[in-house]
Order: structure tokens, then sequence, then C-alpha cells
């Protein structure tokens, strides 16, 4: 029972975790662009 709290709690970090991840890449992309923009 303890397990199942465990990996439930490790399945939510690692969501969130992905969703980050994402959010990060996309606002890179975002000043990638920008600076070849510049160039």
């Amino acid at each position: 029972m303890q397990t199942d709290i465990y990996f439930q709690k490790r399945k939510e970090k690692y969501k969130t975790m992905k969703h980050m991840v994402k959010i990060r890449a996309f606002f890179y992309d975002l000043h990638y662009k920008d600076i070849h923009n510049y160039t």
C-alpha cells in the first residue's frame, strides 16, 4: 500500500517535470528564433 502512494507521487512529479521541460523547450525555441531573426 505504501509503495502505491510512492509510485503515484513519482508519476505526478514526472508529469509536471515533463510539462516543465516542454515549456522550457518552447521558450528556448522562441528565444533561438529571435536571435536568428536579428542576425
